[in-house]
C-alpha cells in the first residue's frame, strides 16, 4: 500500500510544487511593478482561493465517487458521474463569471479606498481571474477524471503545462517585454488564465486519447440530481474548509490594512511561500483519495485503513519539515526574494556539488567553481588526509561545508551577499555560471 501511495501521489505532489512555484513567481514579477500592485494581488487571494476551493472540493467529490464505482465495477454510473462532474464545472464557472462582473468592485471597496491604485490593480487582476474561471474548473475536473483511474502522471502533465506557460508569460505580460504590452497586475491574471485554459484543453485531449475507462458523452444528457448530491456530500466539507480559510484571510487583511498596506502585502507573500509546504500535502491527499475510495467500493477495509495511516504519517512529516523551515530561516528567504531576483536555489545535500548544482541550470549551462574560493574548514582537510579520500569524493560526499547555493545575476551578487550577511548567514561567491554541462572545480 505504501508503494502504491507513493506511485499515485508523487507525480501530483511534484506538480503541486510547480503550482506553488508559479504563484510565487507571479508575486515576484508583480512586486517589480510596485508595492501597490503586490498588495492588490495579496488582497485578491481570499476570493481567488475560494474559487480554487470550489473547483478542488467539487473535484474531490467527483474523484471519490468515480473511484468507488470503478472499484464496484459499475461502469455505467462511472460515465454518468464524469458527465455530471463536467456539468458542475460549467455551472461553477458561470457563478464566478457573475462574481467577476458584479462582485469584485464591492469586494475591494470594503478593503481599500476606491481612489487608491490598489483598488484599480485589484479589480483588473481579480476580474480576469473570475471571468475566465472556466479554465481552472475544466482543468481540475479533467485532472480528477485521470486521477480516479490511476493516471496520475498524465494528470501531472496537464498541471505542468499550465504552470510552465504561466511562468513563461509572466514577465512578458506584466513588464511588457519585447512587443508585449505592459499590463502589470492584469498581465499576471492573463498569464494565469491562459495557463489554466491550455491545461484544460490538454486535459480534454488526454482524457479522450488515454482514459479509456471513462467515456463522457453529452448526447441526451440530463443532470442527475442524485449523483450531484453524492458529489457534494463528499466535496462540500472540503469547500467549507477552504471557505473558512478565505474568510480568515479576508478579515486578517482588514486588520493589517488598519496599520499599513505593506503589512497586508507581506501577509500575502507569506501565504504564497507556505504553499510550498501545503501543496505537496494536497497532492498526497489527491493521490490517496482514489486508493481509499477504490478499496471502499471493493470492500477491502484493511487496505483502506492502512492507506489512511500511512498517508497521515507522511502528511505530518511534511508539515513538520515546513514548520522547521519557516522557523529557522524566514527573514533570509523573504528579504532575498524581496530585493534580488533569484534564478535558482539548491540545497547541497550528499552528492550535491556534482549532482544538485547542475539541476539549477537550463540545458547547455554548468558551473565553474574555484577551489580557492571555497571556505574549507580544517576538519574536512583532516578527514581527506586521514581517510585517503579523493578530492572529488570530498566535494561529492562532504560538500566541504557548503549547505546551500543561490543563483543570482552577476550585477546582483554584492547586494545578495549584503542581504544574507545582514541576516546572519556566512555567504560568499562560490563560482559562476558558464556554457557547458555539469560542475568544473578548478
Amino acid at each position: 500500500v505504501g508503494k502504491l501511495i507513493l506511485t499515485m501521489s508523487l507525480p501530483m505532489m511534484l506538480s503541486m510544487l510547480v503550482q506553488a512555484l508559479y504563484n510565487v513567481v507571479d508575486s515576484i514579477w508583480v512586486a517589480k511593478v510596485s508595492e501597490d500592485a503586490l498588495t492588490a494581488v495579496s488582497l485578491a487571494f481570499p476570493l481567488q482561493n475560494l474559487m480554487i476551493g470550489v473547483a478542488t472540493g467539487t473535484g474531490v467529490g467527483i474523484n471519490a465517487l468515480l473511484s468507488r464505482n470503478l472499484g464496484a465495477k459499475d461502469f455505467e454510473k462511472v460515465n454518468k458521474v464524469a458527465s455530471n462532474g463536467l456539468f458542475l464545472a460549467f455551472l461553477s464557472s458561470i457563478l464566478f463569471l457573475f462574481i467577476g462582473l458584479f462582485a469584485v468592485k464591492p469586494f475591494f471597496a470594503t478593503q481599500v479606498k476606491t481612489s487608491s491604485p490598489i483598488y484599480t490593480y485589484g479589480i483588473e487582476y481579480l476580474s480576469v481571474c473570475c471571468i475566465f474561471s472556466f479554465g481552472v474548473f475544466g482543468q481540475v475536473t479533467c485532472e480528477r477524471l485521470m486521477q480516479s483511474t490511476g493516471k496520475t502522471t498524465l494528470s501531472m502533465f496537464t498541471q505542468l503545462i499550465g504552470a510552465v506557460i504561466n511562468i513563461i508569460l509572466d514577465p512578458f505580460l506584466i513588464l511588457g517585454i519585447g512587443f508585449f504590452p505592459r499590463l502589470e497586475a492584469k498581465g499576471a491574471a492573463i498569464a494565469t488564465v491562459i495557463g489554466q485554459i491550455c491545461a484544460f484543453i490538454a486535459g480534454i485531449i488526454i482524457n479522450k486519447s488515454f482514459n479509456k475507462e471513462i467515456k463522457v458523452s453529452f448526447k441526451k444528457f440530463r443532470p442527475d440530481i442524485k449523483i450531484i448530491t453524492e458529489i457534494y456530500k463528499i466535496g462540500v466539507p472540503s469547500i467549507i474548509m477552504v471557505g473558512i480559510g478565505s474568510i480568515m484571510t479576508f478579515l486578517m487583511n482588514k486588520i493589517l490594512l488598519s496599520f499599513t498596506e505593506t503589512a497586508a502585502a507581506v501577509f500575502g507573500v507569506y501565504f504564497k511561500l507556505q504553499s510550498f509546504i501545503f501543496m505537496p500535502v494536497f497532492g498526497l491527499n489527491n493521490g490517496v483519495i482514489p486508493i481509499v475510495a477504490f478499496n471502499y467500493g471493493a470492500q477491502k477495509k484493511d487496505r483502506m485503513l492502512k492507506a489512511v495511516k500511512i498517508s497521515t504519517t507522511m502528511a505530518c512529516s511534511i508539515m513538520l519539515f515546513g514548520m522547521l523551515l519557516m522557523w529557522v530561516m524566514p527573514e533570509t528567504m523573504l528579504k532575498l526574494f524581496e530585493e534580488v531576483t533569484v534564478s535558482a536555489v539548491s540545497h547541497i545535500t550528499g552528492g550535491g556539488f556534482y549532482e544538485n548544482i547542475p539541476r539549477s541550470f537550463p540545458e547547455g549551462f554548468g558551473a565553474k567553481i574555484k577551489k580557492d574560493d571555497v571556505k574549507i574548514l580544517p576538519i574536512f582537510k583532516l578527514i581527506q588526509e586521514k581517510g585517503g579520500i579523493s578530492e572529488r569524493d570530498m566535494f561529492n560526499t562532504f560538500n566541504m561545508g557548503v549547505g546551500m547555493i543561490a543563483v543570482v545575476d552577476k550585477n546582483d551578487a554584492d547586494k545578495a551577499l549584503s542581504i544574507l550577511k545582514e541576516n546572519g548567514e556566512d555567504a560568499y561567491i562560490l563560482g559562476e555560471v558558464v556554457k557547458g554541462e555539469g560542475v568544473e572545480i578548478c
